[in-house]
């Protein structure tokens, strides 16, 4: 699986290189805030993004392509869950689950509009992407259950609306910073982050 894995992102990365050559170059670090259930069991999770953008430094929309990778770690050292055993009789078990590990790598497009043709600009934009969760966690049922899993895999789409600033700096750089909502579903079910972030991205002359 980590074969499969390696080779989703190298595939990507071959795909962006190879569309967004000569265009614009960038790096976004973001944090991703748990909302709802996802909250109780996960702190927020900290990554960053590399990107390619397309357009000239001055063009109000941009539209690109993003890979990256974001790691959480989890509320409490072990979570109390129940096991119900059925055998002769039915029995509620008390046991724990315990979370080693939780990563999320990210692959998708990302859109950007300057709302004003001004080197100072609110922006607002949307992203879209696909992501690979894994997981590592041990389970615990008293009499029933002991197991340990390594790197388990999930998949997740997402899309996440946002809004910002950017501010152009000389001819070259452009920094933009915001917030977004990132809710996407998957077979670890329905998830939504808050997800501010800072991006700096470099275009080519």
């Amino acid at each position: 699986m980590k074969q499969k894995i390696s080779w989703f992102f190298i595939a990507t990365l071959f795909s962006l290189t190879t569309f967004m050559h000569g265009q614009s170059v960038g790096i976004q670090v973001a944090s991703l805030i748990p909302v709802g259930q996802t909250a109780y069991s996960l702190k927020p999770g900290f990554g960053g993004e590399f990107n390619m953008l397309s357009g000239d430094i001055d063009d109000r929309f941009k539209f690109g392509f993003t890979i990256g990778y974001y790691k959480f770690k989890p509320t409490q050292d072990s979570f109390r869950t129940y096991t119900i055993e059925s055998s002769y009789t039915t029995q509620l078990l008390p046991g724990y689950e315990v979370i080693k590990k939780y990563g999320m790598g990210t692959a998708g497009v990302t859109c950007l509009f300057k709302i004003l043709d001004k080197k100072f600009s609110p922006t607002i934009g949307i992203d879209g992407m696909a992501a690979i969760i894994v997981i590592s966690e041990d389970d615990y049922a008293e009499g029933a259950l002991s197991s340990s899993s390594t790197n388990d895999t999930y998949w997740r789409f997402a899309v996440c609306p946002k809004a910002g600033a950017s501010y152009q700096i000389k001819d070259n750089w452009l920094i933009n910073a915001g917030v977004g909502f990132n809710v996407g579903f998957g077979n670890t079910g329905v998830q939504s982050y808050w997800k501010p972030f800072v991006m700096l991205n470099y275009f080519f002359d």
